[in-house]
């Protein structure tokens, strides 16, 4: 009779929970799908709290451990508000951008699913530990909106190509004193920069080391300002080629030391200089072929050449100055006798008229 009786006692307490599943299946808020499970109210959240009470009803639970609300903004958000526990919460770029950074507005938590705190749905996941997701294939994200900090390191690393697009501007900025560092193959790849105009500006120093060769395409202008000194050093050879005007204009004091061979050719040269002050140890002239050392003058073959013929002309003019002697000699001769003739021609005179 006792086991009757309590084989019944089973049979009543079975039939019991067999009704209140049966009231949960059938009530509006959960529908049973194929697929899974159909909820019909405004939100659903999962909740494990940072600190469990001592009894086995959620009264005295408190703290988030993990939180994850599907769909509207749900009670818990709500009371976090009051409770002062919304940036346990809410994301901090959340807050920012409603302009309540310390989540003290209701109006946080009742837009915390979207724009529209009646129909927006939405998801919002927080927890006092790690996230962690790994995906076997392909990831994919996508949003109106995306903002990320993170609070300590940001890393990204992609095996493949990373590349960054953006329709509108991109900024890369880092904290105060702190470096931008861009390294393309540890000094091994190629860094390109397709800019329309570019603006570089340089607080301090300006140092830039190439190994290579360094070419330069300028198409237009190009405006060099010096507010400083300037110093170019070159131990290789130097061409240049300009073929329009070159001019230069120097306010202060030139100088130039060339402790090498120089070559200059010019078609025409044109200079006006108020003083001219040289200092020459040996000046050749390959036109004339002259030599002049230290101010002293020597010729080359070329002046000796025309030196010789200097000196013919000088014996010419020598023979031919001897020869013109010879004739104001017989000219002198001639004279002597005309004057004799004459002194005749007096006597003859004399004797016709004293007679």
């Amino acid at each position: 009779m006792a086991d009757a009786t309590q084989n019944a006692a089973d049979i009543a307490a079975l039939d019991a929970r067999v009704a209140s599943v049966e009231a949960l299946v059938n009530t509006p808020a959960i529908e049973e799908a194929d697929t899974g499970t159909h909820y019909q109210t405004s939100y659903t959240y999962f909740y494990v709290p940072a600190a469990k009470g001592s009894t086995a009803t959620s009264a005295d639970d408190s703290g988030l451990g993990a939180f994850l609300r599907l769909g509207g903004y749900s009670d818990v958000e709500t009371a976090s508000i009051t409770s002062q526990t919304a940036t346990s919460y809410f994301p901090e770029g959340y807050l920012s951008d409603r302009g309540d950074a310390a989540g003290s507005n209701a109006e946080t938590a009742q837009h915390a699913a979207g724009p529209a705190p009646s129909t927006s749905n939405g998801i919002l996941l927080a927890c006092d530990g790690r996230i962690l997701v790994k995906a076997g294939e392909e990831m994919y994200l996508e949003s109106k909106k995306y903002r990320h900090k993170a609070s300590g390191t940001y890393d990204i690393k992609a095996t493949g190509k990373l590349t960054a697009d953006s329709d509108d501007q991109i900024e890369i900025k880092s904290g105060r004193n702190k470096n931008v560092s861009v390294s393309a193959g540890n000094g091994t790849g190629d860094f390109d920069l397709n800019v329309k105009e570019s603006t570089t500006k340089i607080n301090g120093n300006d140092f830039k080391k190439t190994t290579g060769t360094t070419r330069a395409v300028h198409h237009g202008a190009t405006e060099t300002y010096f507010l400083g000194g300037k110093l170019d050093v070159t131990l290789a050879g130097t061409f240049t080629l300009n073929t329009g005007v070159h001019m230069l204009i120097t306010a202060g004091l030139f100088g130039a030391i060339n402790i090498s061979a120089s070559l200059s050719m010019s078609v025409f040269n044109l200079g006006v200089v108020g003083i001219d002050v040289e200092f020459k140890n040996t000046h050749i002239n390959m036109c004339t072929g002259e030599v002049m050392v230290r101010g002293v003058s020597t010729e080359s073959t070329a002046a000796e050449s025309r030196l010789a013929a200097i000196e013919n002309n000088i014996s010419t003019l020598s023979t031919g100055t001897a020869a013109l002697s010879t004739k104001a000699a017989s000219i002198e001769a001639n004279q002597k006798a005309i004057q004799a003739d004459v002194g005749n021609l007096k006597a003859d005179v004399r004797n016709v008229l004293f007679v």
